[in-house]
């Protein structure tokens, strides 16, 4: 069986933490480059009086304009990735624009990590041989081990060679990490199931900044309705459902759309609007689909937008539907609940086991059945007062899974007390 180098003797350096006294642990957290939905978590964690956070980033094309191969056009992120929060790049000798199993090929983690005397690495994901090294590297080095990842049972297909890699794989994992954060509960279960041990498991909830998302007043749903409504050129009353996410296959917009024409929309009162944001690979079949169903009066597509236009479209939308397969967990479900909205997601979506309340909040329907998708929406339009009710039921479940939940299950992690 692997296993990892036996821990060098490690000090820990004490010196006065930032309400001036005790210790302060340091803790490297390595990442492969700035992701818009985990930085406002980190400036978060770096505001912790007891907790010195570095991060290593892998690769820093997101903070430049870039093209994004999943939504198929250029991005550049209108939102801060970098600050609030002491961050390093790590130097590669090649692949650096892109992240793969294999790039960028990075260097000098060992030395930043025995020259700044760290007492605990958190680590992002398992599935690349560098994310493997780092472990067997912190370990070697008395750093105590914490890791992250997405994984659940039905996160993607797994076949014999898939399942001969995990073998080899979680022979690393079990022997060189000392702590999991696990995001949702598909993600512990498929952790235990790989032979782990539930006791050196946190509960980490993959969550995001509910601030954001979150509508200011009572009437702001009712405001960012009227105005897409008007951009859009249709007139009011609308009930809108939302697609936002990439136009990927495993995405399965196209699903949505065959079930968004199953429904008799003459009989659904206030008539529905199909609202599309994205773009990618799946573009001209979505497209094609809307004029062969003859849907352009009732379906728009928006295309690409950017993190600062998101909250005021999810605030206008009484639905929101994720039909995804393969789909580890689905922030795109966090950020549609705290805006208000009622939730439709496919079986293989991860946060549906954790956010999505059968009948209270949303519906969850077995992934690529049009017509039990199309059932799902027929009942949310339909059914008198529900939109209202699962609006407010997703902003209640949703508002605990949120940054300080996680600060909870971190300081559990690294063995530090809780905060009053």
């Amino acid at each position: 069986m692997l296993s990892c180098p036996a821990s060098s003797r490690h000090r820990r350096d004490r010196f006065v933490n930032k309400d001036g006294a005790g210790i302060m642990m340091r803790v490297a957290h390595l990442l492969s480059h700035p992701i818009q939905y985990k930085s406002p978590l980190l400036r978060r964690i770096a505001r912790e009086p007891d907790i010195k956070l570095t991060v290593f980033f892998r690769s820093d094309f997101s903070v430049r304009s870039y093209f994004d191969e999943g939504f198929g056009v250029p991005v550049r992120f209108d939102v801060d990735l970098l600050g609030g929060f002491d961050h390093q790049f790590l130097p590669s000798f090649a692949g650096r624009d892109k992240i793969s199993f294999l790039f960028p090929t990075n260097y000098g983690l060992r030395s930043r990590l025995a020259d700044n005397r760290f007492d605990a690495i958190w680590i992002h994901g398992y599935g690349t041989p560098y994310n493997l090294y780092a472990m067997m590297l912190a370990k070697s080095l008395g750093l105590t081990v914490l890791l992250t990842d997405e994984a659940h049972a039905r996160s993607r297909v797994r076949g014999a060679a898939d399942e001969l890699k995990a073998k080899a794989v979680f022979a690393i994992v079990r022997n060189c990490v000392d702590r999991f954060l696990t995001i949702g509960s598909a993600n512990r279960e498929y952790l235990i199931s790989r032979g782990l041990s539930a006791k050196k498991m946190f509960l980490f909830p993959y969550a995001i900044d509910n601030s954001w998302f979150k509508p200011k007043d009572a009437g702001s749903r009712g405001t960012a309705k009227e105005k897409l409504l008007a951009e859009l050129g249709a007139e009011s009353p609308r009930s809108v459902v939302l697609f936002a996410s990439k136009l990927i296959r495993r995405k399965r917009c196209a699903d949505l759309v065959g079930a968004f024409a199953r429904l008799n929309l003459d009989s659904v009162v206030p008539r529905p609007l199909l609202v599309l944001v994205g773009d990618g690979e799946d573009r001209e079949n979505v497209l094609g689909l809307i004029d062969r169903h003859n849907l352009k009066n009732d379906v728009k597509f928006l295309g690409f937008r950017n993190q600062s236009e998101l909250p005021l479209l999810y605030q206008a939308a009484d639905v929101f539907v994720l039909p995804s397969d393969s789909e580890p967990w689905g922030l795109v479900i966090n950020e549609a609940m705290i805006a208000g909205c009622a939730v439709i997601s496919g079986d293989e979506v991860g946060s549906a086991y954790d956010l999505i309340k059968e009948g209270e909040n949303g519906y969850v329907f077995p992934a690529g059945d049009i017509d039990a998708l199309s059932e799902k929406l027929r009942l949310s339009l339909s059914t008198p007062g529900w939109l209202e009710a699962a609006s407010a039921a997703s902003q209640r479940r949703v508002a605990a899974w949120d940054f300080e939940a996680d600060i909870k299950g971190f300081r559990e992690a690294l063995g530090l007390p809780p905060r009053a």
